[in-house]
């Protein structure tokens, strides 16, 4: 048994290696199709192999890493590291997830912790984004606060992080399961949500590798809290400092920028180990237009600065094999070299009293602490690029102009004609109006469908089908700004969820009272198509020969599903009038074109 086990964690292993080179060529790929293409619809598709690809990537490396614990290959290496720089890491990365489900994120760390600990980094900062990754992925509106704290014994801190959420709970008996392989408590409420069921397992045994716990508190429907502890030795007394003000000041500066500068005839190099530091500072100079190149290691960046002049170079500091005062040095040596003259900052999680002074003795021109802010990075080229390759922004004009009320957009002024609309919300979180008036108009189209199928489950008294239907209006009157009608949906999901008697009584008694409001959204909205609904009434009637044939074309295409094609011939019934009979019907037929829904689709070409 114990061979036949050891045999099925290698396999794991090996395969788990196999699949992530395709996948990662398949998301090198799509990357170069997001960053070509002009065309929204493929943007639209490139996004979802985009985030499908990632999820699929992350189930991978679960699945790896559990493995090499099983078959005891799973090692801790341990080296000297800064613990800023891995809250910097995992905070930054978290807010932008919370942020995308409009959850508040709250962060609070000791000033007094020492920042310069000796311990595994890679494996305290995979612990710690396993739980906060959870707490966001599982809560659904409020907020997921963050603290860090700690005891000190001799040379020893015990860091506390404290991860505490509003989000669904976990039941008393299914406690005992949350820490189990492959194991997913409440599937009933959790059918949706992504995942191998091996996250907390491997965070236990990662923990217990590193002679930390985790333990759990948690009430159902109302939140959990997480608490991990992890022994790390002490290598520096410096303290971390006020690390929530330059989190706060991050996130405020993320809200509001505007590029300062100009310069695409300038070339800079940033070296960075961490992957998701290098994507952050191309995010932030992206508008800039600098020319960038990046290296993730010391080697790297002396390859590059052998055979190519920068205006300057940023590079990381804390970095394994050769860290950045070392790839300074030797860049400063370079037989020949293009840049021993070139302006060199130091990117640095170490903000502490005296840490410029310390830079600028090992030779840096100046140095960036992180969290790196895009106001602060700017000045800073702005600083030190040759000033004949700088352009500079009003940005002070543009500023003011910005704080006076420009034109107001047609869509904009309906929407104030609106009651219980929120112009507001609805670009929020469509992201600009264009995206807003897509879904805008799929909405009105599928008002009809839906609620036909929302009062047909209830009849039917299917109330998972009836569950799943108001789960997709209450996120669908969401986008739209239309938050009255989400909260009735997101409590009638949650009743369907419990399905208790009162609950199922709140479904009776409360659902004929949503559909009426939904469906009221159709005459509300009735202005905005006016014109193209009296364009078609004024049509010529299509006939019903014609009408099949459509329907069979549309059921060849999906057979392939060339959407596309399909579109087309939808495109081209539009320019007549449907028969009062079929028109119910062909309405549920572009609503599941629109929602890619094959198995719907299928249904109604089938009637």
């Amino acid at each position: 048994a114990e061979k036949a086990t050891a045999a099925k964690s290698e396999f794991l292993a090996s395969m788990s290696h196999e699949i992530r080179t395709p996948i990662n060529a398949v998301l090198g790929m799509n990357e170069m199709i997001i960053r070509e293409s002009r065309d929204d619809r493929i943007m639209t598709y490139a996004r979802n192999v985009e985030s499908a690809g990632k999820n699929l990537l992350s189930l991978i490396n679960d699945i790896l890493d559990f493995s090499k614990i099983e078959a005891g290959r799973m090692e801790i290496v341990e080296a000297d590291y800064q613990l800023s720089s891995v809250l910097n890491d995992v905070t930054n990365m978290i807010v932008f997830k919370a942020r995308q489900k409009d959850l508040k994120f709250d962060v609070r760390v000791d000033e007094t912790l020492p920042d310069g600990l000796h311990g595994d980094e890679v494996r305290v900062r995979q612990v710690v984004t396993n739980v906060l990754n959870n707490a966001v992925k599982y809560t659904h509106e409020g907020s997921v606060s963050f603290q860090v704290n700690g005891t000190r014994n001799d040379d020893v801190l015990e860091l506390t992080f404290r991860v505490r959420d509003t989000g669904i709970g976990i039941k008393p008996e299914d406690l005992p399961k949350l820490f189990k392989k492959f194991e997913r408590v409440d599937l009933v409420q959790n059918n949706t949500v992504e995942g191998t069921g091996l996250g907390l397992s491997i965070t236990q045994n990662l923990l217990k590798l590193m002679n930390g716990d985790v333990q759990v508190e948690s009430e159902y429907r109302k939140g959990s809290t997480f608490t991990i502890r992890i022994p790390q030795k002490i290598v520096s007394d410096e303290p971390i400092g006020n690390f929530q003000e330059k989190f706060e000041r991050y996130v405020h500066k993320m809200r509001a920028y505007r590029e300062s500068f100009r310069a695409p005839a300038a070339r800079i190099l940033v070296v960075d180990d961490t992957e998701m530091n290098l994507t952050v500072v191309e995010g932030l100079l992206s508008k800039t237009e600098v020319q960038l190149d990046t290296a993730s290691s010391g080697a790297e960046a002396l390859r590059l600065t052998q055979d190519t002049p920068y205006d300057l170079i940023l590079m990381d500091q804390r970095m394994p094999q050769m860290d950045g005062t070392q790839a300074l040095q030797h860049i400063r040596q370079q037989e020949r070299g293009l840049n021993r003259q070139t302006p060199v900052l130091c990117l640095t999680a170490d903000a502490v009293s005296g840490a410029r002074a310390k830079y600028l003795a090992e030779g840096f021109t100046d140095y960036l602490s992180k969290p790196i802010e895009s106001a602060t990075i700017e000045a800073a080229l702005i600083k030190y690029l040759p000033t004949e390759k700088v352009v500079l922004q009003k940005v002070s004009d543009e500023s003011e102009q910005e704080e006076k009320p420009g034109p107001r957009s047609g869509l904009e002024a309906f929407y104030d004609s609106v009651e219980d609309l929120s112009y507001g919300d609805a670009v929020k979180f469509c992201s600009n109006e264009a995206i807003l008036s897509k879904t805008l108009e799929q909405f009105y189209r599928s008002i009809g469908p839906n609620a036909d199928e929302i009062e047909r489950y209830l009849k039917e008294k299917d109330y998972t089908n009836y569950t799943i239907k108001v789960h997709a209006l209450k996120s669908s009157a969401r986008l739209i700004g239309a938050q009255g009608l989400s909260d009735e949906a997101r409590h009638l999901e949650d009743c369907g969820n419990d399905l208790s008697e009162d609950s199922i009584r709140e479904i009776e008694e409360r659902t004929p009272g949503l559909l009426s409001e939904y469906r009221e959204y159709r005459e509300k909205l009735s202005p905005l198509y006016a014109a193209e609904e009296s364009a078609r009434e004024s049509a010529p009637e299509i006939s019903m020969m014609e009408l099949r044939e459509a329907y069979e074309a549309i059921e060849e295409f999906a057979g392939i599903f060339d959407i596309d094609a399909i579109d087309g011939i939808i495109a081209e019934v539009r320019k007549y009038r449907i028969p009062a009979e079929e028109a119910a019907r062909f309405e549920v037929v572009e609503t599941c074109v629109r929602n890619t829904d094959w198995n719907g689709l299928e249904a109604a070409l089938k009637k």
